[in-house]
């Protein structure tokens, strides 16, 4: 069995990215008509900040593939697997307030570290908070999205149970 899990955007992080995008062209032409170098200290800033901003977009999740053995969250450069014997349980989440630890804050989505009181400390990978997902690995947490969550809960569900029952014992 493998399953697709398509991943959207919500109209937030689609806002967020947007607005951030047109500040930086908005400074880069703010600089080009006050007759700034190109060679100057400003644009290597600014420079720096595009690399910033396309390495950040590069983690942003296009879709979540399920099998028997591995839940793979592709990525617009590369992927995240996460063996299914390893996960302990996963279910619907719907966060009232999430400390950024480390993270995108919206753009491209919430990607990086966050946290909350009920879950504590998760690695994030949601595009939309309203088809949240989290996923319990032993101490490790992961927060994704996509567009069917509740199908990925119930799919991931039988397979735990599936393993559990072939095992004989649960995993953690």
């Amino acid at each position: 069995m493998t399953e697709n899990y398509q991943v959207n955007w919500s109209k937030t992080s689609i806002a967020i990215t947007f607005v951030v995008f047109a500040i930086v062209i908005a400074i880069i032409v703010g600089l080009l008509i006050d007759g700034t170098t190109i060679i100057s200290v400003e644009y290597l800033i600014i420079g720096m900040v595009l690399i910033c901003l396309l390495y950040v977009a590069s983690y942003t999740p296009v879709r979540i593939e399920l099998s028997n053995k591995t839940l793979i969250i592709h990525r617009k450069l590369g992927s995240t697997s996460i063996p299914i014997d390893q996960i302990s349980g996963c279910d619907r989440y719907y966060p009232t307030f999430l400390t950024k630890v480390f993270g995108s804050g919206g753009f491209c989505g919430s990607l990086g570290w966050y946290r909350t009181n009920e879950t504590g400390l998760f690695v994030s990978y949601v595009t939309d908070w309203g088809k949240a997902v989290l996923i319990n690995i032993g101490t490790r947490k992961y927060m994704i999205s996509c567009n069917t969550p509740d199908k990925l809960v119930s799919d991931l569900d039988r397979l735990i149970f599936q393993l559990t029952t072939r095992t004989g014992h649960s995993s953690t």
